[in-house]
């Protein structure tokens, strides 16, 4: 099993992937402002396995991360995240796309 680390210069390329690796995107994300990075689609048979902010040493309080999301990936497929505050109805104010293609 190998895991295969995607950041936003990624956004809307393609990776490639053996079936049952991970996939680990990392996007940038100031979580005091509420605004979170969220998966809003993956293929079929795959599933999020880990969330969690990285804060960078000494950063002040408040300041901004990254959000690290970690798929296991089982069929290829579009993976798609958007950065929005969950209490909003208003339409995200980032997104991110990336086609995963599975070898068997």
């Amino acid at each position: 099993m190998a895991v295969r680390r995607i950041d936003a210069s990624q956004r809307g390329g393609r990776v490639r992937v053996a079936a049952g690796d991970l996939v680990q995107i990392s996007l940038p994300e100031n979580p005091s402002t509420g605004y979170r990075w969220e998966l809003d689609r993956l293929p079929v048979g795959t599933h999020l396995v880990g969330d969690h902010v990285e804060r960078r040493r000494q950063a002040a309080p408040g300041a901004a991360g990254l959000r690290v999301l970690t798929i296991r990936v089982h069929k290829g497929g579009t993976l798609s995240a958007c950065l929005r505050r969950a209490w909003e109805a208003a339409a995200p104010v980032a997104t991110f796309t990336v086609t995963v293609t599975v070898d068997d």
